[in-house]
């Protein structure tokens, strides 16, 4: 076989839902509580296209085909098969240290009329920008989804310009990418309108959301994720920043949407205090489980080999859990507090990333593709639970050739794409939810420990439930996710009769196949099924696979 993650799709019609030949575990309660609902947006299933980075990773050029001058074919089929709702471009890490005037032709800014190379602050990586803001927002108009485009914050914060022409130069881009040639605007901002179409576009982009620098945590200590409470002169300096940044960036169109910072325990509730309702979400980050290497045991002893099935555990005990549900949430302070102000959130970096590393390398323990994608389903489970505040999503990153977090993967040797299960299973949620959160309870669950400290950043876990499951709903339909974490076993879930009025047939979409490959992780067969089937009992019940991600559409009578 080549080495190639095969995924195999499979389209069936209306099977029995029992299966005979798997283990087979006592079934769980799925019940509803119908007087506990919020919106479910579109946007949390969204991605992030990220330039060329620091570590070597070339990031988002590696959609473009030099040959044509476009964006690949392929790549287009990709994002159409993942019903793409909102992608965050251009960065990212390196926002902060290059100018968006890099990205178009004939900028104002410089003498030539060519797009200068970008190096991704180290030489490993040559941008020369061909995919810039014109070919990305184009992209976005074929592919029906939502640009959010980032600012540089770091040339106001770090002084490398004075704060007058650092907010210009971020309201100007929202005159290249909204104001009308016909506008009533001041020259300094109708030129970049008039310069679009000179690149090609009359007609404005129109685009909605824009977020106000990144990570900003790494500027400085005093504003770093931890520090509470942060010093006033440095809060009142931070927030006059982006103050002047919002009234100048609304100023060309006051019905644009900004993100602000937010994974600073310190800038949440001073951003309202500061701020009041200028800004419309505050960016939140989520990375787990980070390097793989060893685990340390209850008595503070460090384990350098554990079965694979412990480490398949690990890797899909991600974020955090429940301690009385067992199900998947957020519990660093971060979100927390996010959520205690009650802000709406933009998660716009998050992933399960991770890579088995040093003493479990040695020991021949290998990475899931599989369970990484488990573990990222986890993670949207917990968005999902607080998408009352929760408005947007981008998984990192949406392309790439070297990590192990692309959702469209090219093959640096042979140049072909395929999707990630990560991305993969973004794109099964995306196609498939409801425009409402449902809360529900799980009953008779069973659920296991994870015990280890160090199996990346993770901690240990004294209850975690085997079946996750979040409901969402339409008008016309229920959908069920679930993730089965189950190593080995198969598991029913059986339907609340008053919760769930529904039609006798309904569909299942399945991700699930080989937890490890035999060599390469990237050999293992996983298959992506597609099934019609019907109830065949009075007492409806649900059966899904282990180490399964599902999802369930039931039709309300």
């Amino acid at each position: 076989m080549k080495k190639a993650l095969l995924i195999v799709l499979a389209v069936s019609l209306f099977l029995s839902y029992t299966n005979p030949d798997k283990k087979l575990k006592k079934g769980a309660v799925l019940s509803l509580n119908h007087k506990k609902k919020h919106p479910l947006n579109d946007n949390v299933f969204g991605h992030f296209l990220e330039k060329c980075n620091w570590s070597g990773e070339t990031g988002a050029d590696v959609i473009w085909d030099d040959e044509t001058g476009t964006i690949r074919k392929d790549v287009e089929v990709f994002i159409d098969s993942l019903e793409v709702p909102i992608v965050r471009f251009p960065g990212g890490t390196d926002i902060d240290y290059y100018q968006w005037t890099e990205l178009i032709d004939n900028a104002y800014d410089r003498k030539d009329p060519e797009r200068p190379h970008y190096d991704g602050r180290s030489d490993v990586v040559v941008s020369d920008n061909s995919l810039g803001i014109d070919e990305f927002l184009q992209l976005a108009e074929r592919r029906k989804f939502e640009p959010l485009l980032v600012v540089n914050l770091g040339d106001a914060y770090f002084e490398k310009r004075s704060l007058k022409e650092s907010a210009e130069y971020a309201a100007a881009l929202v005159a290249y990418c909204n104001l009308s040639v016909e506008a009533d605007a001041p020259e300094k901002y109708l030129k970049w309108a008039k310069l679009r179409e000179k690149n090609g576009r009359k007609e404005p982009y129109n685009v909605t959301y824009f977020q106000i620098g990144n990570e900003v945590w790494f500027f400085d200590k005093k504003i770093d994720l931890g520090v509470l409470p942060i010093e006033d002169k440095v809060l009142d300096r931070y927030y006059n920043l982006v103050e002047s940044y919002i009234d100048e960036m609304r100023g060309i169109d006051s019905s644009i949407k900004i993100i602000i910072e937010g994974n600073s325990v310190g800038l949440v509730k001073p951003a309202k205090e500061k701020l009041g309702d200028k800004f419309d979400m505050m960016a939140y980050h989520h990375y787990k489980p980070w390097g793989l290497g060893f685990a340390i045991d209850e008595a503070k002893d460090t384990i350098k080999e554990i079965t694979p099935e412990a480490l398949y555990y690990g890797m899909i005990t991600v974020p955090d859990f429940n301690p009385t549900t067992g199900q998947s949430d957020f519990h660093s302070s971060g979100f927390k507090t996010l959520v205690e102000n009650e802000v709406d959130i933009a998660v716009t970096e998050w992933n399960w990333n991770g890579w088995v590393t040093g003493p479990f390398r040695k020991a021949g323990l290998k990475d899931s593709k599989l369970a990484q994608a488990i573990g990222s389903t986890s993670m949207l489970h917990a968005m999902m639970r607080h998408s009352k505040y929760v408005k947007i999503g981008n998984q990192s990153m949406m392309a790439g050739n070297s990590w192990g977090i692309n959702t469209i993967r090219i093959e640096k040797k042979t140049g072909k794409g395929r999707i990630f299960p990560t991305g993969l299973a973004t794109g099964l949620y995306a196609k498939h939810h409801g425009n409402e959160f449902v809360e529900s309870s799980l009953s008779n669950q069973e659920f296991y420990e994870q015990p280890y400290h160090g199996i990346g950043i993770l901690n240990p876990e004294p209850k975690v439930a085997y079946l996750d499951v979040v409901v969402s709903e339409s008008d016309q339909q229920f959908f069920i996710h679930v993730i089965n974490r189950d190593y080995s076993s198969t598991r029913n879930i059986h339907l609340d009769a008053a919760s769930f009025n529904v039609k006798d047939n309904f569909k299942h979409m399945e991700i699930s196949g080989e937890v490890y490959a035999k060599k390469n992780p990237l050999d293992a067969v996983l298959t992506n099924t597609v099934n019609a089937k019907e109830f065949l009992e009075e007492n409806r019940t649900l059966q899904v696979n282990p180490h399964s991600i599902n999802v369930f559409v039931l039709d309300k009578n």
